[in-house]
């Protein structure tokens, strides 16, 4: 789970909790449904968050790797790449996505162990 998807399931309990105990009013806002006691329209509107989260991340990865690999490979920009310019870009996405999974892997490791066993990141 990454973290935006950990903030914003935290932040949704955190709502859903809120709006029960009756401290919070979404009726004026529209911000918050209140749950029908229907399990499936929570579990659709958390499968909703993480598609959404999901395209973010993309995105965002996806600006990123583009903005430092042309800086770093394209010194003079013109209608074609070079050789040397085509190599480059293909070696620094390579290894920004294989690094990107990796800290990915770590993170969601991390989380999970931390959710179980009380760390830093999670758990009580």
């Amino acid at each position: 789970m990454s973290l935006v998807t950990h903030v914003c399931t935290n932040l949704l309990e955190y709502d859903e909790a809120t709006w029960r105990s009756g401290n919070m009013d979404y009726s004026s806002t529209g911000a918050f449904d209140p749950p029908s006691g229907d399990r499936k329209n929570k579990s659709q509107m958390m499968n909703d968050i993480r598609n959404q989260v999901a395209i973010a991340t993309a995105q965002e990865l996806i600006q990123k790797v583009t903005h430092k690999c042309f800086v770093k490979c394209v010194h003079s920009p013109s209608t074609d790449f070079t050789s040397h310019e085509k190599k480059c870009l293909q070696l620094c996405v390579d290894r920004y996505l294989e690094t990107w999974n990796l800290v990915s892997r770590s993170y969601s490791s991390r989380l999970q162990k931390d959710s179980f066993g009380g760390g830093a990141y999670g758990g009580q």
